[in-house]
């Protein structure tokens, strides 16, 4: 069953190679039918969907495999995914939902809020805020990261890609501010 199934993925994954979309998800399809739960064969068939503007079918997919999965990383995983995917296609408020469910997870699985990985799940909130314009809860959100990026500063060895993301952060809500009509502020932050 296995090996029918991977050759259906890399079936699939040839007419992908080539461009043949339409044939690259029947292709998954009919793997799909031999092995209906076959989890590679799901995600790239999610994968393809989104790529066809089939952003609920995708979803679907995804969401029946966060369903199935008991790992919690398995799931923050998914619900990334399934962040950008709301995210890209202007869904910002599902794409909020998914990584505010993916930071209760991420935080559930370290026993922290201030784990280095809610830095990244703050700025993806940070940035859905911006674009609705929403600049106080950007603001919000990006403090927490700074927050926490500041506090693992001290634990890390390689500081430098940690500083160059503190300083990003910081230049972001300095430019938050500007946005606001508060130009001391800004300037605070970006320099």
């Amino acid at each position: 069953k296995s090996d029918i199934t991977k050759a259906f993925y890399e079936e699939g994954e040839l007419y992908l190679a080539l461009d043949i979309k339409e044939k690259a998800l029947l292709a998954l399809e009919k793997g799909l039918e031999i092995n209906p739960k076959c989890k590679t064969l799901q995600q790239a068939k999610a994968d393809l969907l989104y790529k066809f503007g089939r952003i609920d079918e995708s979803n679907a997919i995804h969401e029946e495999l966060l369903q199935r999965t008991n790992d919690p990383l398995e799931q923050t995983k998914i619900l990334y995914t399934m962040g950008r995917i709301c995210h890209k296609s202007g869904r910002r408020q599902s794409a909020r939902k998914c990584y505010q469910r993916e930071l209760e997870i991420t935080q559930k699985i370290h026993s922290s809020e201030t784990h280095i990985d809610c830095s990244r799940i703050y700025h993806e909130l940070a940035m859905l805020a911006d674009e609705n314009c929403d600049y106080d809860d950007a603001i919000d959100y990006l403090q927490k990261a700074l927050e926490i990026e500041r506090l693992h500063f001290t634990h890390v060895k390689e500081k430098s890609q940690l500083m160059l993301l503190t300083r990003q952060t910081q230049t972001l809500i300095g430019k938050l501010h500007y946005k606001k009509g508060d130009l001391s502020r800004a300037l605070q932050q970006v320099f």
